[in-house]
């Protein structure tokens, strides 16, 4: 009798014990992910499918860069400060070599990010970044990517010496059009004058002459977004005082 009581006893104990790992299993608060999960996640997150639900931080690359690649606000004239070409590519000089988005750019302010400029220049080659970019949430179409323009100070100047300005799709008027930029001169033998204003910004995403060596391109500064674009019309000699600038968005 004894010996049966007890096995009762233990089948009970057996049962008893399943079900209670059970409701610790069900209770017992999950594991949170390691760092590397959370980053593999945010990886495979889907980025917006339209521009305007694509945020300013962009998706993918570097949140701090894509803000200020897509800027949409216009500087005030009088607080523009008119660069040349060359004092942009001087900046090569005290500009980091290597990159990381976890970096400030503290630094880069210093040596002038951020700084309303406007620039002249010969351009010399204009195409549409095909490739699909972070700041534009890897979106492809004329009508979601930035525009590469190259501007060189003089005529026998390569696209290597060049410093490259960009029109943004957030930031660039319905008649900033590539056709039409081709149409303005023959970029080889009669590139057309330009006179471009917006903002330098400093493209950390290749830093170092090694990574822009095959962009073909002088510097890692830009102007971008540009705000405003005008062509000379009359001879360059004229419109260096001020005569002859017509904006590009009036040209057919």
């Amino acid at each position: 009798m004894t010996v049966r009581k007890n096995v009762k006893k233990i089948a009970a104990a057996a049962g008893i014990l399943p079900l209670a790992m059970g409701v610790a299993t069900l209770t017992a608060p999950s594991p949170r992910p390691t760092p590397t999960a959370r980053a593999a996640a945010t990886a495979e997150a889907k980025c917006p499918e339209l521009l305007s639900d694509c945020p300013k931080e962009g998706c993918g690359g570097d949140p701090a860069l894509n803000k200020l690649k897509n800027r949409i606000d216009k500087p005030a004239a009088a607080k523009v400060e008119e660069w040349k070409l060359s004092d942009i590519i001087d900046l090569n000089e005290n500009s980091p070599q290597t990159w990381s988005k976890t970096n400030s750019r503290k630094s880069l302010k210093t040596l002038g990010e951020g700084t309303p400029v406007i620039v002249k220049g010969l351009l010399v080659h204009a195409e549409p970044y095909r490739g699909g970019e972070g700041c534009n949430c890897g979106l492809k179409g004329n009508d979601n990517i930035d525009f590469h323009l190259n501007l060189v100070a003089r005529k026998n100047d390569s696209r290597d010496d060049s410093v490259v300005v960009e029109l943004t799709p957030r930031a660039r008027l319905a008649g900033w059009t590539v056709p039409k930029l081709n149409k303005l001169g023959d970029m080889e033998s009669a590139p057309a004058y330009v006179r471009v204003t917006g903002w330098l910004l400093f493209d950390s995403q290749h830093p170092s002459f090694a990574n822009f060596a095959h962009l073909h391109r002088g510097t890692a500064w830009e102007v971008h977004p540009v705000t405003k674009f005008e062509v000379c019309t009359l001879s360059k000699a004229k419109c260096d005082l001020g005569n002859g600038w017509k904006p590009l968005e009036q040209f057919p």
